[in-house]
């Protein structure tokens, strides 16, 4: 008589480690050509850029207001990003961004800033901006704008969305 026991010898349920390490692998693999595919979209990483940017002006608007102080916003004259500095010799702020640095971001870069009275953005000890401003960002030929308005103490994002927002 033939003993099944022996015959064949496997295991009855469970993964090998084996077999473990290679579904987290693929699994790995896959998520990772995902994340490149979506953030690889110009649109998708250029509106990113801006709301970041927006943010990070507002961030630098409420530092005025509650430090009552005067906050300018330099853009780097290569585009590669911007930074705020207090004025009065408190140094650089919190919003300080450097495009080429972060891999997300990399070929972002600011295209304009303009400033409708001229000069630089600067925001007051009550977080108001000196002026209305316009602030185009472009990547690999698609552009996207932060506009800010004085007069409504206002920063938003205009220009493109990406699709699902």
């Amino acid at each position: 008589m033939v003993s099944h026991r022996h015959a064949g010898a496997r295991r009855n349920g469970g993964f090998t480690i084996l077999e473990l390490a290679l579904t987290l692998v693929a699994v790995t693999l896959v998520a990772t050509l995902a994340i490149h595919a979506w953030f690889g979209r110009a649109e998708v990483t250029l509106h990113n850029a801006a709301t970041l940017l927006a943010e990070d002006l507002r961030r630098m608007q409420m530092h005025a207001a509650l430090q009552r102080t005067r906050i300018e916003v330099h853009f780097h004259a290569d585009g590669g990003g911007y930074h705020g500095q207090a004025l009065g010799g408190t140094g650089t702020i919190e919003g300080t961004r450097r495009y080429p640095m972060d891999a997300v971001f990399e070929d972002v870069r600011v295209d304009s800033v303009r400033v409708a009275r001229g000069g630089n953005l600067i925001f007051d000890p009550a977080g108001r901006a000196s002026s209305d401003a316009t602030i185009t960002l472009v990547q690999r030929g698609v552009a996207c704008t932060v506009v800010v308005d004085a007069t409504a103490m206002h920063v938003s994002v205009e220009g493109n969305q990406p699709e699902g927002d």
